[in-house]
């Protein structure tokens, strides 16, 4: 995988038909200071210049999420076009990493005198939400981030 990745998630309807592309932005990470201003810069920064549905980034050992609606216009070829969400979640995808270890150790985090972070991450559920606008069905989606 890299540093960085783009992955795309088709979404289908019952009947097996595309609805929804989600797409995927995804890094290693890297720097974002010791503030959490610093960390939230770093990656609106790639969502400002990227555009992607879920933007995730590691590195920073720190949990955290923001969601975002931006707004756009469908592409239709009747001429016609209606207002769509796109939903956008940004996430600081957290660590694993003890910042205190053992008395027997010292981490890296302890001799840069990092604060202590908790463990775990955070993860997106993407929700498909069914619509009727008379006989017509459609399908939105929602995301939704969640801690493990």
């Amino acid at each position: 995988m890299g540093y960085v990745a783009f992955s795309r998630l088709r979404l289908l309807d019952p009947a097996g038909k595309c609805f929804r592309v989600i797409t995927c932005f995804t890094e290693h990470g890297s720097g974002g200071g010791t503030t959490i201003g610093g960390k939230w810069t770093r990656i609106d920064k790639r969502r400002l210049s990227i555009w992607a549905n879920i933007l995730a980034m590691g590195h920073v050992h720190k949990r955290g999420a923001d969601e975002t609606i931006a707004l756009s216009l469908s592409n239709n070829n009747n001429g016609l076009s209606h207002l769509i969400e796109n939903p956008t979640v940004m996430l600081l995808t957290g660590t694993y990493l003890r910042t205190f270890a053992p008395p027997t150790f010292t981490s890296y985090s302890e001799k840069m005198a990092w604060s202590a972070v908790p463990l775990g991450c955070k993860g997106v559920k993407i929700q498909q939400i069914r619509e009727r606008h008379g006989k017509e069905e459609q399908y939105t989606i929602r995301l939704k981030e969640f801690s493990i």
